[in-house]
C-alpha cells in the first residue's frame, strides 16, 4: 500500500500537484536544500531558495504541514471520502474554528502525558547516543579547527564567506566537513522526534483505516538510517584523506553502529516507508 492510502484505495505518493510540487516531499528530507534533487519541486525547498515569483502567494505563504492539516488531510482520504463535491457526503470539519482550549482538567492531563512522554525519550538509550554523538563531534570540530583553517577550509564557511582556492583533495575533504558539521545536529534532533512519535501515538495510522508502515515515526526513523550511513561513509572519507585522524574518529563511528543497530530494533519496519520523491521506483 502506498503513502497515506487508504485500504481499498491507492495512490501515487510521487506525482507531482498541479503546481509541480510533489506533496510532502519535505517531511522526510535531511533540509539540505541546495543538495537537493527536489528543491524546484519542493514547497518549502522552492520558498528556502527563493524559487517561487513574488505574486505566488499561495505557494509563498505554505509552511511545513501542521497537526490540524494532516489530520484533515486523513479525514479527506478516509474510506466514502471520494468525490467530496457530492451533496451526499459529510462536509470536512473546519479544523481551525474548533475550541481546541482545554479545562484545567484536560490541561493537567496533558501535562502529566508530556511529563512522561518526555521522562521515557530522556532515558531512552537512542537519544543518549545521539546527544553523545553531537557533543563528540562539536569537541573534535573545535579540537580540529585551527588544523582544517590552515588548510584553507573554513568550517564556519556559511558566516564567514571566505573564497579559498582547494586542490581537489582538499574540496573533497571540505565536502566531507560540510556534511559532519551539517548531520551531527541533525542525527538527535531525528532521533527524538521518531522517538516521541511511536511513543506518544504508535497506533493513530491504523485508528484512521491508513497504512500503519506509513506512520510519521516509520518515516523519520527511515531517514534517521539513512543520515547514519551517510555519516559513516563521510568518516570513512575523512580518514582516507587525513589517516592521522583516524583514532580520534573511531568513538564516532562505533557510535553511530551502535545507534543504527538500535534503530533497527526500535523501528524494525522503518525502511519499507515510502518517502515521496526519494523512494521512486528507478531512483
Amino acid at each position: 500500500m502506498q503513502l497515506g492510502a487508504v485500504k481499498g484505495r491507492e495512490h501515487d505518493p510521487h506525482q507531482p500537484d498541479e503546481q509541480g510540487f510533489i506533496p510532502g516531499v519535505f517531511n522526510y528530507c535531511d533540509r539540505w536544500c541546495e543538495k537537493c534533487g527536489f528543491v524546484r519541486q519542493c514547497r518549502v525547498g522552492a520558498i528556502d531558495v527563493d524559487d517561487i515569483s513574488e505574486d505566488n502567494e499561495e505557494v509563498a505563504s505554505e509552511k511545513v504541514e501542521g497537526y490540524e492539516d494532516r489530520l484533515k488531510r486523513m479525514m479527506d482520504d478516509m474510506p466514502g471520502r471520494e468525490g467530496t463535491d457530492d451533496e451526499d457526503d459529510d462536509p470536512i470539519p473546519d479544523l481551525s474554528n474548533m475550541d481546541l482550549s482545554l479545562s484545567p482538567e484536560e490541561e493537567e492531563e496533558y501535562e502529566r502525558k508530556e511529563e512522561e512522554v518526555t521522562q521515557k525519550l530522556d532515558e531512552h538509550a537512542l537519544t543518549n547516543l545521539g546527544t553523545t554523538y553531537m557533543d563528540m563531534v562539536s569537541e573534535w570540530l573545535e579540537e580540529h579547527h585551527d588544523g582544517f583553517v590552515a588548510l584553507g577550509i573554513d568550517l564556519h564557511k556559511r558566516t564567514n564567506l571566505r573564497m579559498v582556492p582547494l586542490s581537489p583533495e582538499l574540496l573533497v575533504l571540505a565536502e566531507a566537513l560540510d556534511e559532519v558539521v551539517w548531520f551531527h545536529t541533525m542525527v538527535p534532533v531525528k532521533t527524538n522526534r521518531a522517538m516521541r512519535g511511536k511513543i506518544e501515538d504508535p497506533h493513530m495510522m491504523e485508528e484512521f483505516g491508513m497504512d500503519p508502515m506509513q506512520s510519521d515515526h516509520n518515516g523519520t526513523a527511515k531517514l534517521v538510517l539513512l543520515m547514519l550511513q551517510r555519516c559513516n561513509i563521510t568518516w570513512e572519507t575523512i580518514t582516507d584523506l587525513e589517516p592521522r585522524l583516524a583514532d580520534g574518529v573511531v568513538p564516532m563511528q562505533e557510535l553511530l553502529r551502535r545507534h543504527e543497530v538500535l534503530m533497527r530494533e526500535e523501528f524494525p519496519d522503518a525502511m519499507r516507508f515510502v518517502r515521496p520523491g526519494f523512494d521512486a521506483p528507478g531512483r
